[in-house]
């Protein structure tokens, strides 16, 4: 089965560079999207934590046995969250999305189908 999984998740405090959150700080975390499929996949990543839900990784190639680094927001709960599309580079109609959360230091494996 064909993989693209999130790996090691750091905790980056931007509070001096980045807009006010309703914390007072915004906090966000680096995120490494692993490409574990048998071919190259292009990864679009949304960051549901922001307003408007921007995209926080813009349809990148990922080949196969690479990794990708994302930053996204981590919110009041110290949660991050976002959906991935991978779309295979063999197989353009192979296209798998789905949600993803987690905290600082979860790894959080997901599928592309």
């Amino acid at each position: 089965m064909a993989e693209l999984s999130i790996g090691t998740v750091e905790t980056v405090d931007n509070s001096q560079t980045l807009p006010l959150s309703n914390r007072g700080q915004s906090m966000n975390a680096l995120i490494t999207l692993n490409n574990n499929d048998n071919v190259d996949l292009f990864v679009t990543a949304v960051d549901h934590n922001l307003p408007g839900d921007p995209v926080c990784f813009p349809n990148q190639r990922i080949n196969v046995g690479a990794a990708a680094p994302a930053t996204v927001e981590i919110d009041g709960n110290n949660q991050f969250s976002i959906t991935w599309t991978a779309v295979s580079t063999a197989d353009p109609t192979r296209v798998k999305s789905s949600p993803a959360t987690g905290g600082p230091g979860d790894p959080v494996p997901v599928a592309s189908s």
